[in-house]
């Protein structure tokens, strides 16, 4: 569907389907956070509000036309662009509908009296003008916030997040298709290469995987494996990932690397002096993972690589 216009970091689209869902806050109480809210649970949550006033010019300031406030900062030609496309979609078809004139900023007698319900679970559909206006106020009002700008700061003082369906659908199939993409390559590696899975689970930071090794039995691998990628989405693309990486000779030896340092750290053989890890006298990197990268690519390393690996039970293949 092609673009009205992009509100706010909302792409507003044609014959579109937008719906209104709860906002999510971290900072809120437990027992909230878990209820996924802000706010305490209810039958119904709604909130009304109005059009955004300019106090300075004495008019609303609708975005219908190129001096509106909303503009400020926006060259000349970029806001008769955003207006032609407003005139276009919005002003014309509702004016044809409601009457001429009937959304000029200095309507008072209208725009006094336009609110806008705003309510967890409403759709709007931008193939009905009236739920087309609705929606691009609220976004103008800063009343709704895009999914994607969870946590912007303009978006403090917003009750609900907006979502366009079609994407969140087309999301939603990504994120199914990817976890079953991870438990398949999971289950895959537990049987056929156990002793590679281990350190792809290391370099993912996965709960619990850097206390693993060959003796770990698949049962507590797996148990421990379906509730981390349970627990948040991040941590499916994280794991497809590692995995890719480790399709590569280069990446493979990376993520075995950091594995073994992981180990040698424990062990003492590798410690931390001052910002940086130290093997050998040889200073490796900030981070594990940095020295294992460095290991795995820097010339000047190679003997202490050769080194590192033979001195590890394990074996790069």
């Amino acid at each position: 569907m092609s673009v009205i216009v992009k509100v706010n970091g909302l792409e507003i689209k044609e014959k579109t389907l937008y719906k209104i869902v709860d906002k999510i806050d971290n900072n809120a109480l437990d027992g909230l956070r878990e209820f996924g809210s802000t706010k305490i649970p209810q039958e119904y949550m709604s909130n009304i509000i109005q059009c955004p006033w300019d106090a300075r010019s004495g008019a609303y300031d609708t975005g219908f036309y190129i001096h509106s406030p909303c503009y400020n900062g926006l060259n000349e030609e970029d806001r008769k662009i955003v207006v032609s496309n407003l005139q276009e979609h919005i002003i014309k078809p509702f004016e044809q509908m409601y009457g001429l004139g009937m959304l000029d900023n200095k309507n008072f007698d209208y725009w006094s009296n336009y609110s806008v319900d705003l309510e967890e679970g409403r759709i709007f559909n931008t193939a009905n003008i009236k739920d087309l206006l609705d929606l691009y106020i609220a976004m103008r009002a800063f009343a709704l916030t895009p999914k994607d700008l969870k946590g912007d700061p303009r978006f403090k003082d917003s009750q609900f997040m907006v979502e366009d369906r079609e994407v969140t659908n087309k999301r939603r199939n990504e994120r199914d298709i990817n976890y079953m993409d991870a438990l398949q390559q999971f289950f895959t590696l537990v049987s056929t290469s156990k002793h590679k899975l281990i350190p792809i689970l290391r370099y993912t930071r996965m709960n619990g995987a850097d206390s693993m090794n060959g003796e770990t039995s698949d049962t507590m691998l797996s148990s421990l494996f379906k509730n981390w990628i349970d627990s948040d989405v991040s941590n499916v693309d994280n794991f497809l990932r590692v995995v890719s990486m480790t399709n590569k000779k280069a990446g493979l030896e990376e993520v075995t690397l950091y594995s073994h340092l992981l180990d040698m750290n424990k062990k003492g053989k590798v410690s931390k002096i001052g910002d940086e890890f130290v093997y050998a006298d040889v200073t490796l990197g900030a981070d594990l993972k940095t020295a294992a990268k460095n290991l795995a690519t820097k010339s000047s390393l190679k003997e202490l690589k050769v080194k590192i690996i033979e001195e590890h039970s394990e074996n790069i293949e």
